[in-house]
């Protein structure tokens, strides 16, 4: 989830932080400068500054894989790359990190395992379907 909040010093002096996250999901300098003049032109106020903030809402095992995940992109460079010797120590790297992940956070392994099993039934049922249909052309 993401968090957008203004600060605003009102007319009176105070200081006023908004949460503007209903309407806004993020926040650049651009569209503050918009918001900014906005408020002061409606004699809201002077806007200050602005705050984003995402919360990391996976778990301790989906964080992990991201490790994971970059030693798998990073053989899959060297593969691209043509240098095969690269490739098979990164892949080893990968395979071991990826065994030890597995070790570590067991229910998110069984968590992506599922996932992986789901998309390729669904892959699968399209391909039977897209085969039938060639079959009546």
């Amino acid at each position: 989830m993401t968090k957008v909040t203004i600060k605003i010093e009102r007319p009176d002096g105070t200081i006023e932080v908004v949460d503007v996250s209903a309407k806004f999901y993020s926040m650049n300098d651009a569209l503050f400068a918009g918001i900014r003049k906005a408020t002061a032109a409606a004699g809201k106020g002077n806007a200050l500054s602005y705050d984003v903030v995402r919360e990391d809402n996976r778990t301790d095992g989906e964080k992990a894989w991201d490790a994971v995940d970059a030693k798998i992109a990073q053989a899959e460079r060297a593969m691209a790359e043509g240098n095969n010797a690269r490739y098979l120590t990164l892949r080893a790297a990968a395979d071991e990190a990826r065994t030890n992940w597995a070790d570590d956070y067991p229910e998110a392994a069984k968590a992506r395992a599922d996932e992986a099993a789901a998309r390729k039934a669904i892959k699968a049922e399209r391909l039977s379907h897209s085969h039938v249909a060639n079959q009546r052309d």
